[in-house]
């Protein structure tokens, strides 16, 4: 009896379907625990296009510009969120307000569906499940390199080969057997490569710079509501550079280098926002005592300096940093969690010359351009390698009949490394302090770089076939070290190192010849 399998692109179109009744549902929810069951929906939709999306990207595109392309996934998700965001600005204005943001979400989705069944279905899926024919007719309409032609029909044919092989294996072989080819060394080594580089990105802090950069530009002094949106735009603009740049420069330099050089830059970045926050918070304002005007609303821990007030859980009013010299002192308010009567009451003791601000989260320090100069770097030289590597990698990696569910098992994991990362941030920082806090991130992204350079292979421009191939020598005793790897597979395909007959292209061993 013939198996049903779900194709890529079956499962897209799923993921629309669920997202437009998960969109609906929360436009028109009536109760939270509506809004709530229509938000674990969207999620369960956002999860399968996660999954689904990249893999099917990387299966239709040439081996030559596979990551580009799935960088291309990386890059519209950044184009979404802004344009979200504007959207969503304007939608404040409107009756309907939230309403309008959680519906119109199904407005992307419907134009995906829509798209969707007019695209082929990815030829290496079906050279896998046996339509050979029809793989070669869409991967010859998608490729325009004649040479590509030539190298991507033969791999269809090895594709569909190995497949058949495999079932004919299943047939022959136990259960027990089967289970121990899905636990191979190579297969277990490209997880621990494709885990631990999205590991990397998660624990970099990037997702919590994210979803809290309103309260850490708060953290560094930034109170003014212009001054933040400016520095939110500055920060976009800066992720936008660096996944244009990572975009270009992915099939060009390879993975090894785009890592090296995005895991120095962001390592640098974490360690120059520590030392900004470290710099911030040893030059923190005086403190005046009570006065009668201020007396009944003075902080009720005795503190001397705006840290100490902050660290009370109260609220610093005073007048921005202008420099030189020391910040100016101010007082130590009682009404934190007030915010609108705190700010009442702080403006109300300024005066024409001399406007206070209220400080909840930092202090005035004269560092907060310092920190906003660290965070838009870190932006810039995250994107360029680590917020776009893992998706490429594990989007190639992996053999093809279980390619979707290990990219899937790495995809989860991430998900759940981005809300450990993004649940404990505020709580580490207000623990441990910020600077510490980024001085954690930098050694995790520093030690994933080294990592990375001993460990990670170099994938750019080989085919599938030839990247599992490349994992067979990896795991082999005596083989060279991985940074070697793709020269020797590379060799021997352009026909440097000759092969005897019915040997594969990637299997040899230096000095085996």
């Amino acid at each position: 009896m013939r198996r049903c399998h779900v194709t890529r692109r079956s499962a897209i179109i799923l993921s629309d379907t669920v997202f437009i009744a998960a969109a609906l549902k929360m436009g028109v929810a009536m109760t939270p625990k509506d809004l709530i069951k229509g938000r674990a929906l969207m999620g369960v939709a956002i999860g399968l296009a996660s999954i689904v999306g990249p893999v099917y990207i990387a299966e239709s595109a040439p081996n030559s510009i596979r990551a580009t392309m799935v960088v291309m996934y990386a890059i519209e998700i950044g184009v979404g969120t802004s344009l979200a965001y504007i959207l969503d600005f304007g939608f404040t204005h409107t009756t309907l307000s939230w309403r309008l943001m959680l519906s119109v979400a199904a407005i992307p989705a419907i134009l995906q569906m829509i798209v969707m069944f007019n695209l082929p279905e990815s030829p290496r899926w079906l050279a896998h499940y046996g339509r050979i024919d029809e793989a070669k007719q869409i991967m010859d309409g998608l490729t325009l390199d004649p040479e590509d032609k030539e190298r991507d029909a033969a791999e269809l044919d090895n594709v569909y080969l190995r497949a058949q092989a495999r079932k004919r294996e299943a047939a022959e072989q136990p259960v027990q057997t089967q289970v121990q080819n899905y636990c191979s060394r190579e297969l277990v080594i490209q997880l621990c490569i494709g885990i631990g580089l999205f590991l990397m990105n998660n624990f970099s802090g990037e997702c919590a710079l994210v979803y809290y950069s309103i309260e850490i530009i708060g953290m560094a002094g930034v109170v003014s509501e212009d001054a933040i949106a400016q520095a939110i735009v500055n920060i976009g603009m800066c992720a936008t550079a660096g996944v244009l740049i990572g975009f270009f420069m992915i099939d060009r330099i390879g993975r090894r280098r785009l890592i090296a050089i995005s895991g120095t830059g962001t390592c640098c970045s974490l360690f120059l926002l520590a030392v900004s926050f470290a710099l911030a918070g040893g030059r923190s304002p005086a403190v005046m005592p009570p006065d009668g005007a201020t007396l009944a609303d003075a902080c009720a821990l005795p503190v001397n300096s705006c840290a100490q007030c902050l660290s009370a859980s109260c609220a610093f009013c005073g007048a921005p940093y202008e420099g030189p010299g020391a910040p100016s002192p101010g007082m130590c308010l009682s009404r934190a969690d007030d915010a609108e009567a705190a700010h009442l009451l702080c403006a109300s003791l300024g005066n024409t010359t001399n406007s206070l601000n209220l400080y909840k989260q930092g202090c005035p320090s004269g560092y907060g351009w310092l920190s906003l100069l660290a965070l838009c770097s870190f932006q810039f030289w995250f994107q360029i390698g680590l917020g776009i590597v893992p998706s490429a990698v594990n989007a190639e990696y992996y053999p093809n009949n279980i390619r979707g569910l290990c990219n899937g098992s790495a995809v989860s994991i991430s998900w759940l490394g981005n809300f450990c990362v993004s649940s404990t941030f505020l709580s580490l920082a207000a623990t441990l302090g910020a600077p510490r806090t980024f001085c954690i991130n930098a050694c995790v992204v520093g030690t994933g770089t080294l990592l990375a350079l001993f460990y990670l292979p170099e994938t750019c421009g080989l085919s599938f076939v030839e990247i599992q191939n490349l994992f067979k020598i990896y795991q082999t005793p005596g083989a060279p070290p991985p940074w070697e790897l793709h020269k020797h597979i590379i060799a021997e395909r352009d026909g440097d190192a000759p092969l005897e007959d019915g040997e594969e292209p990637g299997t040899r061993l230096p000095g085996l010849a």
